[in-house]
């Protein structure tokens, strides 16, 4: 029975989202766009476009966020805008489900909902495969290596990442009993040795939600030129708050090309 009532509620232990935006760049006095976004199955997407703090002149490189698997973009505005910070324009992709979004969560679907977002970036003036950054926390690292396994970018960035449900079902107690039943989404151990750009790999050492192995586990298979940080003491929710100076400059290393 437990089997079965795991199977049937599958996509509510991976997607939580929420519907309510909580704030707004507009509300924080952040400069953006409002983008709307069509997938391939006709779902009709929500994000922001944050723009980059910079020189003026100097080209932009783009990021394309895929968040993790509870509330919204709202609650990734924050980290949004520090990245503007680095130079970087960013695209807080909301998936089907979230916030005012259409639709409802799967792994086929936040795949297809990252193909939207990717070329509606690449329709941006100035804007190559060569010059967007692909970042994805926790979740979403998922569909972040399945987009840089499948099609070309500048750099990949996954924190707090995970090899599989199933190999995460692994390490939860709780699920143990159960993994060889559930079904193995998100297969990133797998495709992040597809992937054909740098890629640099965050992880917190006491991440009490994904076991700080995953991400190990991940670098290791990944192909160079790649990079590891490890967020020492830093849970799964307080990554670039312990040591935001160093979190951000590596960051800015490895984007300047410093692997």
């Amino acid at each position: 029975f437990m089997v079965v009532l795991l199977l049937a509620l599958e996509n509510s232990i991976i997607f939580l989202p929420s519907r309510a935006l909580w704030t707004t760049p507009a509300k924080e006095g952040v400069p953006l766009d409002d983008v709307w976004l069509r997938t391939s199955d006709g779902v009709k997407l929500h994000s922001w476009l944050l723009h980059g703090q910079r020189p003026a002149g100097t080209p932009a490189r783009k990021m394309l966020f895929l968040h993790g698997n509870a509330g919204n973009i709202a609650d990734r505005l924050e980290n949004g805008i520090l990245l503007t910070r680095q130079g970087l324009d960013v695209l807080l992709l909301e998936y089907r489900g979230y916030g005012l979004s259409e639709g409802s969560p799967t792994e086929e679907g936040v795949y297809r909902d990252a193909d939207a977002a990717y070329d509606y970036l690449l329709t941006r003036p100035g804007t190559s495969a060569k010059n967007l950054v692909l970042f994805g926390r926790s979740l979403g690292s998922g569909p972040a290596v399945d987009l840089a396994a499948r099609r070309p970018c500048g750099a990949l960035v996954i924190e707090s990442p995970f090899c599989s449900t199933r190999a995460l079902a692994r390490d939860i107690p709780v699920y143990l009993p159960f993994s060889p039943f559930i079904p193995d989404r998100f297969r990133s151990l797998e495709k992040i040795k597809q992937v054909k750009c740098p890629i640099l790999v965050i992880h917190g050492s006491a991440d009490e939600v994904i076991p700080y192995s995953h991400g190990k586990r991940l670098f290791e298979a990944a192909p160079e030129p790649k990079r590891f940080h490890e967020l020492t003491g830093a849970h799964h929710n307080d990554w670039y708050q312990r040591d935001p100076e160093t979190y951000f400059r590596v960051w800015r290393e490895f984007l300047a090309g410093s692997y």
